[in-house]
Order: structure tokens, then sequence, then C-alpha cells
């Protein structure tokens, strides 16, 4: 430490008795006289702010500071001198560095400075750099600004509970209860006797294991309701060990409804499909009972034809003219047709065949001849011409060679 030769004889003095103390201390320690120079300056200040031991000595020490930072100086400073026998502690005030690019916050405890008969000569300070200690508070502070934003204004309740279960922290409740009764009760106060062992037995094994674990229960709910919740129990560790847990709880009732809704909705459906698996078999029987009877039917109306009809027609052909016969060739040929789909197929709608062209083409396809139909129907042979290409065009064999008698037995 550097003494200035323009220092009264009396601070002089001053500075000599302090002067190992003041130069082996592990603080800052600096003083200044009623003019504001710098009287005293030590090793530890002088490093820390970048001067050379004595540069600042002489000084005036409001070079170090921020207008802001002198104004805020100056209740303490009056204080001092108001009353000189008591210090004022915790005083944070920011220096700046040699060239004014960098600054540190020092931590002062002020107090007056006597000459040998008791007289104030000056103001000192003896101070701690706490920059970097302010900066990780700050940081801590703005990390746990976040943290309580993220957890007051989360949807979810969020608890710290410790393994008896008391709540030490709650976030939010539901509503008709208060945050601030909840905290310090137990969790159980809150929960349905029947779910005490799950939620004991999972706060247990999280303390155990320090994994995350889980339930669902029932719990009170919004306006004295019953709802379900989700929780997801958490550790909070501290030296490698689980001093707490927390808790995460969601209210799934919603959810938990709309899953029971589509359970319901899954059996309702899985009994419809049984329903219609078993009306499908039993159309299926229906069917095969009417394509068995139909097959019945046929078979049925083909013995008639066979057997009680047919005998008949072939008897009265033998008793006829030729013309007769022929008749009762084609007869007993639509006869045998009975069970056919000919019928059905020549009388359908979008053909547009009038009842003569049916008949003239039953006959076509029973293999008569123009000139047979012509006198069985009593007509002429040109008339007949004009039936068959009537029905040539209708069948959509006009300009074909197709062989009508051919096509209409292919029907």
């Amino acid at each position: 430490m550097e003494m200035n030769n323009k220092i009264s004889p009396q601070i002089e003095s001053e500075l000599r008795r302090y002067k190992t103390l003041v130069d082996t201390a592990n603080a800052v320690i600096m003083a200044h006289d009623d003019e504001w120079r710098v009287t005293i300056m030590n090793s530890y200040a002088c490093k820390l702010l970048g001067y050379e031991e004595g540069e600042m000595i002489g000084e005036d020490i409001r070079q170090l500071l921020e207008e802001s930072e002198f104004k805020r100086a100056e209740p303490v400073r009056r204080k001092v001198k108001i009353d000189p026998d008591k210090s004022v502690g915790g005083f944070e005030q920011y220096l700046w560095k040699k060239g004014k690019k960098e600054r540190v916050l020092i931590s002062w405890n002020v107090s007056a400075v006597k000459d040998s008969k008791g007289k104030l000569i000056g103001i000192q300070g003896v101070g701690q750099d706490i920059t970097e200690r302010k900066k990780i508070q700050e940081i801590l502070k703005s990390s746990e600004e976040k943290w309580r934003s993220l957890v007051e204004n989360a949807p979810n309740i969020i608890m710290i509970v410790t393994r008896d279960g008391t709540i030490e922290f709650i976030n939010r409740t539901v509503s008709g209860i208060r945050t601030e009764e909840a905290a310090g009760r137990k969790l159980y106060d809150y929960i349905e006797d029947k779910y005490h062992d799950i939620v004991e037995k999972t706060i247990e094994r999280v303390f155990k294991s320090g994994t995350i674990d889980s339930y669902k229960i029932k719990g009170m709910g919004p306006n004295n309701t019953i709802s379900w919740y989700e929780t997801q129990v958490g550790p909070i560790k501290h030296a490698g060990k689980v001093t707490g847990v927390i808790l995460i709880t969601a209210d799934i009732t919603g959810r938990r409804k709309a899953e029971e809704k589509l359970k319901a909705s899954e059996k309702k459906l899985q009994a419809q499909k049984k329903a219609l698996q078993e009306k499908t078999i039993a159309l299926r029987e229906l069917l095969e009972q009417v394509s068995f009877e139909k097959r019945q039917i046929q078979e049925n109306i083909s013995t008639n034809i066979e057997k009680l009809l047919l005998p008949h027609v072939r008897k009265l052909k033998k008793k006829r003219t030729r013309a007769d016969k022929k008749y009762l060739e084609l007869m007993e040929k639509d006869i045998g047709k009975l069970a056919s789909s000919f019928g059905r197929k020549i009388s359908e709608k979008q053909l547009k065949l009038s009842p003569r062209e049916i008949e003239i083409s039953d006959m076509i396809s029973g293999g008569l001849s123009s000139k047979e139909i012509a006198k069985i129907l009593n007509i002429s042979r040109g008339t007949v011409d004009r039936h068959r290409e009537k029905i040539r065009r209708k069948l959509n064999l006009t300009n074909r060679k197709t062989n009508l008698a051919s096509f209409l037995q292919n029907l």
C-alpha cells in the first residue's frame, strides 16, 4: 500500500497503523477523505480493479462510480457522519475496473475514519467481491421464477410429499379446497380409504428404487364430485438419497368416460357382428332350402310332364292330320320346356316382342319352317316372314349372319 505525500501527518500516522493488516487482508479495503480523495486502496483492491499499487492514492474515488452509484452512496456516507461510532453493513455497490469496460459488485461494511482526537477525517469500507455470487443468485432466481411460473400455471396438480404422505407443497387444488389448507396435511385425507394402500405402496417403491412410478385412483373432484386421477410419482434426490417425492396428478375423468364409451361401443359392435353372422348363416341356410325346393319343383314338373302329360299328347298325335301332328309336336316341345327359362327370356319387357312374335319365336325355336307356321296359324307366309324380320331387329340380329332358330334355341 502506497501513501500520498500530500496527506496530513495525522492521516499518515493512522494509515501506518493499519498498513500490515490492510495489505494482507483477503478483502477490498478502501478509504477516502472529505474531498473524496482515495487515502487507502489495499493490494487486493488494486489487483481486483486492475490498478498498480499506489496508482489511485490521492485520486477522486468517484471516478470508480457511475453517477447512480454515487447517489446511492451519499445516504450511507451521511449516516456514518451523523453517527461515526456505528458502521453500516450490507451496502452493495458496483465499481468500475480500470478502463471502465467491466464492473465488479462489492458488498461493503462502511465506517468512519477518525484521527487520534476522535475527529472524523474520512470514510472507509471493507468489502467482499460478490460479483460471481450475485450472478449465480440471479441465475437461481430466474430459474426459480421460471420453475414457479411453470408449476403454478401447469394444468396438473403438482405436489411435493414426504415419505409418510405429508404435503409439503401443492401448486393447486380442486375447487372447494384451498392450497394453504392442503399444505401440511396428509395426502390420504383427500383419497378414499380403499385407495390408501395402492398410493402408499407406490410412494414407498419410489423411495426405495429412486425410479418413477404411477397409479390411477378415484378421488375428490370439483364441486364435491368424484373424479378419476392418474398420478406420476418421481423421486426428489439430495446427495444421491431420495428425500421426497413429487406427484404430478392429471384429471383423466373425461378420458376414462371416453374409454368406457369406447368399450361399450366395441361390445355393442361385437354383439351386432355376432348377430349379423348368425343372420348370414340363417340366410345361407334359407337360400339353400329355397334352392333345394326349387330343384324339387323342377323335378316334380319334369316328372309330371314326362309321366302324366306327354303320354296323352303322344296318343293324340297318332289320330290327327299332318298339320295337327306338327302342332302337337310343337306343344310337346313346349311342355318339355316348362321348367326351362325360354318363356321368361323371350317375354322380357326390354325385347318388346308382341304376343304373336313370341308365339312365332316359339315355333321357330321348335324347328318349324315359315310354311308350317303359316299353315298352323292360318296366315300367309309373307306375314310370317315380316314377323321374322321384326323378331331379328328386336333381338339385334339385323345384318348379322346368325341363324334365328339357333339363337332362339340357345336362349
